[in-house]
């Protein structure tokens, strides 16, 4: 048999019902070997067999989600677009050099959301280190996988 023909018995087209590691996400369409396919995907309704049917609505959600994505990448760039330039600054009781306590992401997203009006997530700042120290400092906004956006933090002697 010649290698087109062998191809042509052992591979498969499925759509996926549900994500699928190393694989694809739900609603793709993804080429699998047929024991692949008829052992485990099928049976353990992580996918489908190709129809016009369910290749149109699969279609369908998959416009949606790109949609959607194409939104989400819209705010996150007008989050990052504001966030542009902003410096925070706190007024911390210190002893020396180091604060009594620290400033951590839950401070920096109320001061965001006080000074600012700006709401985000605490899971979206990204602090290696409690801030424990007077000066300047840098706070990196991890909005999406390819949008992210940079604060200063200057933390002055208070009260």
């Amino acid at each position: 048999m010649s290698p087109a023909i062998i191809h042509k018995f052992f591979i498969m087209q499925v759509i996926l019902t549900q994500n699928v590691s190393k694989l694809g996400q739900a609603h793709d369409l993804v080429q699998v070997k047929r024991g692949y396919a008829t052992n485990y995907l099928l049976p353990q309704k992580k996918a489908i067999f190709v129809t016009p049917s369910a290749l149109s609505r699969s279609e369908k959600v998959r416009a949606g989600r790109i949609k959607k994505m194409e939104e989400v990448m819209a705010n996150a760039q007008a989050i990052a677009d504001q966030l542009k330039g902003i410096t925070l600054t706190f007024k911390e009781k210190v002893q020396g050099e180091k604060l009594y306590g620290s400033i951590t992401a839950k401070d920096v997203v109320a001061e965001l959301a006080t000074a600012h009006k700006i709401e985000i997530s605490k899971d979206l700042v990204k602090i290696k280190h409690p801030i424990k120290t007077l000066g300047g400092h840098k706070v990196v906004i991890h909005l999406t996988e390819d949008i992210n956006a940079e604060l200063k933090v200057v933390v002055e002697a208070g009260e």
